[in-house]
């Protein structure tokens, strides 16, 4: 039997496991000890959830398998859960529902049931017409069988930003626009396929693609080019503002873009120039794109050294120095373009770094190397938390342009790519440790600005 998500109702509390179907501590008007049980009321629980259910609607998400709890998240508006009046860091900014608690059975952890819980929540709430979401969160490592709260971090990597600091339990808000589609007008790609996986794995995959999905290419190619243009007509369906599906169609154009001399320049001016950028293959785990063997410096875009804020301390190099010796004391190609005027700061951009890892200069890309008029409010990035096995890189890329021209969510492709990824490992008899890296391995960051739309329910 598949694994079932349900609703929270007082029909289905008893899905929950003891500990949790007494609790009322976020129903408590007093200060209570932030852990499970702190008080327990079988009476009062169920009391509230037929108020809740009543009044406001389900409060939550339940997961099972086989008529087994897996897992729940409990949400509700703060006036139901006044518990949130005592939390260290300040009453609630608004009246947008609270993310209260997350429940996961022992053996359903570190299975990226965590995420699926959250997305359904937020897909309920996108649903019913709310554009906020709050949450105090736990600043220490949570133990999702005894803390009554989520933790920061994993609502930071799900999309959650920190608007009311505090040491032990910030106040954390995320705007449901991060939910909604965004590519309408996608009509730029650039596909930058790293060395050596390049020739016999990244782009034979990409031609394979474009082939079946109908682009021709009309340009590039030729003997000592390192740069192949395709290009496809497409009908693209999105939700507007009122969630009226609407279709038009649209050129896109596929740039793609391959090792050799000028590789690195080319890939600054399409992350400059088009709307949707992908890089895949090595990034010496944490400087950036490589277009060159790695003895070589000449054609690696440099992002993760060599900047004045790394000087400064401003910012953070690789953890790892045995792969970043080649390309120090150079330059910092984001700070190059920064300084020489070369960005457009007001065009919209979706950025993809499919490499050895993202995260490494996440802090480069929103820290101050970049111009202050690209933020997030303009550039929203796809990326990569753990070591990116070089077999699947493809497959992860290829998902993203997928979603992108289906005009999916941000959620359900980073989704999509971390589902196939696992699969492809599995089938390629990988070992456990990068198959359970695979479920998390992709998030995407930005998105706060996009155009809200309803969305409808996925099949669970």
């Amino acid at each position: 039997m598949a694994r079932r998500l349900i609703g929270l109702s007082l029909a289905d509390r008893e899905h929950l496991p003891s500990r949790c179907t007494g609790c009322v501590f976020w129903e408590s008007g007093e200060a209570l000890p932030r852990e499970c049980g702190a008080t327990c009321d079988e009476r009062r629980a169920s009391d509230w959830t037929r108020v809740v259910a009543a009044e406001w609607g389900e409060c939550g998400r339940v997961a099972v398998e086989d008529g087994a709890f897996l897992g729940f998240i409990k949400y509700a508006p703060p006036g139901y859960l006044p518990q949130a009046l005592h939390m260290p860091s300040g009453p609630p900014l608004e009246d947008a529902p609270l993310i209260a608690c997350m429940h996961l059975a022992p053996e359903a952890r570190r299975h990226g049931l965590g995420g699926v819980l959250l997305r359904a929540a937020l897909r309920d709430l996108a649903g019913r017409g709310e554009r906020t979401v709050q949450a105090y969160a736990l600043a220490t490592r949570t133990d999702y069988e005894t803390a009554p709260m989520v933790g920061v971090e994993f609502l930071v990597r799900n999309g959650f930003t920190v608007v009311r600091p505090h040491p032990e339990v910030p106040l954390l808000r995320l705007d449901l626009k991060s939910l909604v589609s965004w590519a309408d007008n996608l009509e730029s790609v650039a596909f930058g396929a790293g060395y050596v996986q390049a020739q016999d794995r990244i782009a034979p995959r990409v031609r394979s693609w474009l082939t079946t999905n109908a682009f021709t290419q009309h340009g590039g190619g030729e003997e000592g080019s390192n740069l192949e243009y395709y290009q496809a007509d497409k009908a693209v369906t999105y939700p507007d503002s009122s969630g009226t599906q609407q279709t038009r169609s649209i050129t896109v154009n596929v740039t793609l873009l391959l090792p050799g001399e000028g590789a690195a320049a080319n890939f600054g001016q399409a992350l400059n120039e088009s709307e949707l950028t992908i890089y895949t293959g090595h990034a010496r785990r944490g400087v950036g794109p490589d277009f060159d063997d790695k003895h070589s410096a000449a054609e690696n875009f440099i992002m993760g050294v060599d900047s004045a804020l790394h000087e400064a301390g401003r910012v953070n190099l690789p953890t790892d120095p045995q792969h970043t010796e080649v390309v120090r004391d150079g330059i910092n190609d984001l700070e190059q373009m920064t300084a020489a005027g070369e960005w457009d700061p007001d065009r919209y951009r979706i950025w993809f770094f499919n490499a050895c890892t993202t995260l490494a200069y996440m802090d480069e890309m929103r820290g101050g190397v970049l111009p202050e008029e690209m933020g997030r409010q303009n550039v929203d990035i796809f990326g990569s938390q753990h070591s990116v096995p070089i077999s699947t890189s493809p497959t992860a890329a290829l998902s993203l342009l997928e979603g992108v021209l289906a005009a999916q969510t941000m959620e359900q492709i980073v989704a999509t790519m971390n589902s196939r990824t696992e699969e492809e490992l599995r089938a390629a008899g990988s070992d456990p440790q990068s198959i359970r890296e695979a479920r998390d391995l992709y998030f995407r960051e930005g998105a706060g600005d996009n155009p809200t739309a309803p969305q409808a329910a996925e099949a669970e």
